[in-house]
């Protein structure tokens, strides 16, 4: 059940920071002088901090790997960089 949760997670982290459909948004929100509107799109393009936040959502509303909310969203936040950087030197075919 843990690696559903963690591909699971994996999975929204990465449509919503790598999305063409979000592309633009997230663009319009970094680019924002708005210092809220500012954060949130910087935090829509750093898989950590996006995974610590939807890992704290997926253990509220579906399933807790670890029975404790902020384990889950550290253990969340490590998994989406660990397979973000795995996917990226992939893509690169350094591995």
């Amino acid at each position: 059940m843990l690696a559903t949760w963690a591909l699971t997670l994996f999975g929204i982290v990465y449509s919503l920071g790598n999305s063409k459909l979000t592309y633009p948004y997230v663009d319009k929100l970094i680019e924002s002088q708005n210092v809220i509107l500012h954060f949130l799109g910087e935090l829509l393009i750093c898989p950590m901090c996006l995974g610590f936040w939807v890992a704290g959502l997926l253990s509220l509303l579906w399933y807790s790997p670890t029975d404790r909310l902020i384990l889950d969203m550290f253990l969340g936040s490590g998994i989406c960089w660990i397979l973000y950087v795995m996917c990226y030197f992939l893509s690169r075919g350094e591995i």
